[in-house]
């Protein structure tokens, strides 16, 4: 019960630190850029940058509880539950890296090329 339950928190650890990583890896200038309305804003609205900061500081608090329960079912089981742990937030991040960029990634831009196409062409009839 207790590798079943390590297994799935790391999941849920490797799915939270994807997304993490995600914003603060992001372009500064593309978080800097929400809320302008360009050309006529050059300066960025305060407000159009708390979603993300309230985002991150969500996804901090779901890897913080993640990593505690993690950390108890390792000290109350074997060390194979911290190595089985690391596995799964390894593989987890890594696989679900290549699943985003490589199938995902591919799939959203065929569908918001079809989507800009369709536009188009109900703009220009």
């Amino acid at each position: 019960m207790a590798t079943t339950i390590v297994i799935g928190l790391s999941l849920e650890f490797a799915g939270a630190v994807f997304l993490a990583t995600e914003l603060l890896t992001v372009d500064p200038a593309v978080l800097a850029a929400r809320g302008n309305v360009y050309p006529q804003s050059g300066e960025p609205h305060f407000n159009a940058q708390v979603p993300v900061a309230r985002t991150f500081v969500g996804l901090g608090l779901l890897l913080a509880g993640f990593l505690v329960q993690i950390v108890a079912y390792v000290l109350d089981g074997s060390d194979w539950l911290a190595v089985i742990a690391v596995a799964v937030i390894v593989a987890a991040t890594l696989g679900g890296r290549l699943l985003a960029d490589r199938l995902f990634a591919s799939w959203l831009y065929r569908r918001a090329v079809r989507f800009r196409r369709a536009q188009d062409t109900s703009t220009s009839a």
